[in-house]
């Protein structure tokens, strides 16, 4: 499988020293190289300090390391002198612009240094970078400790050892080598404090600290009252000082108007290769739901069939799914962890270089979408592959459809999981004449995992007292608004009133959750209608197996992922006629109704489900035929057959010259960011005029809040900054901050003067 040429990773790279200290090391060794070796970051070199080994077996190990490792640069102490100046002996010997320490036995995520990298590049002030840990060994944790906790440093040691700093750092400070039984590296932070030098630890855990018992190595930590003790000493040695100044507060960047330099950014021309396999796939998130286990099952395809892929991720998340896209790839940066939004474009365009990308796809990215025009000036010969599964007509004027209609002229290719959704684009952009190809792609399931398991049914309807004969309704869904739980809970309460022999399961939480709980209690729902609330993707399958029919009473929809489980799950499907759920389900498979109000809607679910609940064998038809419309023609091997066909069409098809940016592109981006700043500021005027409302008649549209009654408010003027943070991230709608434009954002702001948007300077 072709990649990028090491000469051309290396011209976006600059040279990595990582120091290894070790005595008498053991071959835990060679997993410390192994991972160093096997790192995204390539322009490496490693020194080994041997800090006067005297162990037989560990010199053979070290012999054993410089055989195998015939290009690590090897240092030695005659006599042991301690980790401190083995580390400065280390910075001594290195020639790299950086360096990164680690010991003998400990391991490293396989894009640590690259994210390590990435950060101090995006972030001059800061002095040092390191992340989250995973303890393992003697015992296992998780550590969330790092630079973020500042003052705490004075009473415990919040980091390892284990950090990338500039090798210039060294001519401020170095490790103090009269400490040679431990805390040195508590010495060492607290020093740097002193001297103003701080850091920033990666949200990530890409550190894996392996851990043994200490009392024999170090006095200082052999017992609770000797760390104590130590601990006491180097507060005298820098409190004060600290108490005075403060700790260092180092933070992400500012933004700077200033033009990208290409010159960082060079790719090698793609122009020989007839077929790609480097993509660089943009989406939000690693969230649990339906679009991302399309994202999970596509990159799982596309691995298969020979791609290199690298994910970047533009929103804030905890990632609850990392670990299962890891199953796949390694490469996983998350743009959030290394700069403000404004400088998210300098990790794409090295993430792009450094790979030698050939191909961008996106997914339900607004940043993504605001990033296409700086993308395309920059790497033109790259294309752009647009994929998107929803139409939110009431969202941002029509949501991802909208944008993709804006920047149509500059994507190459188009796909959506609907022909409804197609459809919707023609609208939207009046016969799409300026625009991209567009493809419809089904998002398809695999048919040999999601199957009817008969052993599952019975075990889950044991489980909730539910006998073999009676009919089981599931529904599985946010609890929100567009699914409308309370419709269902009236169709429910008709059905009641003709037969009772039936449950309704519903799986979901969200917020009508504890308001339609409340609901089912008043009404007597509540033992014919389980509310389950949130359940894993296979637990989800398993309520499948012991359900008869799948029931989503819902106002707008795609084609959900839901809707193909059930089916190959051999459930009757019920829903609404809207979105694409008309191109799987017919008469012969299950039932959609027209849209009309909620109170006819139940109506007419009730009479479906009455029907269905007292006609076994037709639920039994039309069940199997539902499974058999899956496997014949929804199957996810099907799916990745065509989204691969679709991305190396887009690759031969490419522009071989580079697209207009025009100025409606920029203007859509900074009208989003007016509007979305707009709205904030309003719902902060409601909350202060909340806060002060005299009368119950006052109309907060016709209020005005002065100055001094917003200096007052403290906490609500805090809570407006917590609200606009939610903003920033729920919709991540933020402008692009490239060339002028940017700029232009700061100048009606009142951030910069008229005068300086003609000039040209930095």
């Amino acid at each position: 499988m072709p990649v990028p040429n090491l000469k051309e990773v290396l011209l976006s790279q600059k040279l990595i020293t990582v120091v290894i200290p070790v005595y008498n090391p053991t071959e835990f060794l060679f997993e410390t190289l192994s991972c160093i070796q096997n790192q995204t970051y390539k322009n490496i070199e490693v020194i080994l300090v041997d800090d006067g080994s005297t162990k037989e077996t560990s010199l053979e190990v070290i012999n054993a390391v410089i055989h195998k490792y015939s290009q690590i640069k090897v240092e030695r102490h005659d006599v042991n002198k301690g980790s401190s100046a083995a580390r400065n002996t280390g910075v001594r010997a290195s020639s790299g612009e950086y360096v990164l320490f680690i010991d003998g036995d400990d391991l490293l995520d396989v894009t640590a240094i690259e994210k390590y990298y990435i950060t101090l590049e995006n972030n001059p002030s800061f002095d040092f970078v390191n992340s989250y840990v995973i303890g393992f060994g003697s015992h296992d944790y998780e550590w969330r400790g790092g630079f973020h906790e500042r003052e705490l440093f004075l009473y415990e040691n919040r980091n390892t050892i284990c950090f990338l700093t500039k090798r210039s750092t060294f001519e401020k400070i170095t490790f103090d080598e009269s400490l040679r039984q431990g805390g040195e590296d508590w010495d060492f932070w607290l020093n740097a404090a002193y001297k103003k030098l701080w850091g920033y630890t990666i949200p990530e855990f890409l550190f894996f600290y392996r851990r043994s018992d200490p009392a024999g190595r170090w006095s200082v930590l052999s017992s609770s009252s000797n760390l104590e003790n130590f601990g006491l000493t180097i507060r005298k040695k820098y409190q004060s000082a600290l108490n005075a100044n403060g700790f260092p507060n180092k933070t992400f960047a500012s933004y700077q108007y200033q033009i990208p330099q290409l010159s960082q950014y060079q790719i090698a021309e793609n122009a020989q290769e007839d077929n790609a396999n480097r993509l660089l796939f943009i989406i939000p998130w690693l969230e649990i739901g339906g679009a991302d286990k399309f994202n999970l099952d596509l990159i799982k395809g596309l691995k298969e069939k020979g791609w290199n892929i690298t994910i970047a991720c533009s929103l804030k998340s905890s990632h609850p799914w990392l670990k299962e896209f890891q199953k796949i790839t390694q490469d996983i940066f998350f743009l959030p962890n290394y700069s403000d939004q404004y400088d998210y474009y300098k990790t794409v365009s090295y993430l792009i270089t450094s790979r030698n990308t050939q191909l961008i796809l996106t997914s339900n990215s607004l940043y993504g979408y605001h990033l296409i025009p700086y993308l395309k000036s920059h790497f033109s010969q790259i294309p752009i592959v647009d994929c998107f599964h929803c139409e939110d007509p009431n969202w941002l004027n029509g949501g991802y459809a909208r944008m993709n209609t804006v920047y149509a002229d500059l994507i190459d290719k188009t796909i959506v999981t609907t022909s409804h959704l197609k459809n919707y684009l023609f609208q939207l952009e009046e016969g799409r004449k300026k625009g991209s190809p567009i493809e419809v792609c089904h998002t398809n399931i695999d048919v040999s995992l999601v199957k009817k398991d008969h052993e599952k049914r019975s075990q889950i309807r044991n489980s909730l007292g539910i006998k073999d004969d009676a009919t089981v309704i599931l529904f599985s869904a946010r609890m929100v608004a567009p699914k409308q739980p309370f419709v269902l809970a009236e169709a429910i309460q008709k059905v009641l009133s003709k037969t009772q022999n039936f449950v309704c399961v519903l799986l979901g939480d969200g917020p009508l959750l504890s308001s339609l709980k409340t609901y089912l209690s008043a009404n007597k729902l509540d033992k014919k209608i389980l509310c389950k609330g949130y359940v894993s993707h296979k637990e989800h399958l398993n309520y499948m197996d012991a359900a008869d029919i799948f029931f989503l009473p819902t106002e707008n929809e795609g084609i959900p992922i839901t809707l193909y489980e059930s089916m190959a799950k051999e459930l009757v499907y019920i829903s609404a006629n809207v979105g694409g759920q008309k191109e799987l389900i017919d008469d012969n498979c299950g039932y959609l109704i027209p849209k009309s109000n909620p109170t006819t809607e139940a109506e007419q679910y009730a009479d479906i489900l009455i029907d269905l609940i007292t006609n076994v064998p037709k639920r039994e038809q039309l069940a199997k035929a539902a499974r058999k419309k899956i496997v014949a023609q929804y199957d996810i091997k099907q799916m990745h057959d065509q989204m691969h066909a679709h991305l190396q069409t887009a690759y031969k098809n490419r522009a071989k010259t580079r697209l207009p940016v025009k100025e409606e592109h920029y203007v859509f981006s900074l009208s989003l960011f007016l509007q979305q700043q707009s709205i904030t500021d309003s719902l902060w005027n409601e909350i202060v005029i909340s806060k002060n409302q005299k009368s119950s008649n006052l109309n907060p549209q016709m209020s005005i809040v002065s100055p001094d009654e917003v200096n007052e408010l403290g906490w609500w003027k805090q809570e407006y900054h917590v609200l606009k943070q939610w903003y920033a991230k729920e919709y991540d709608v933020l402008p692009l901050w490239y060339q002028r434009f940017g700029h232009l954002i700061k100048l009606l702001q009142g951030h910069r003067s008229l005068k300086s948007f003609f000039k040209n300077s930095k």
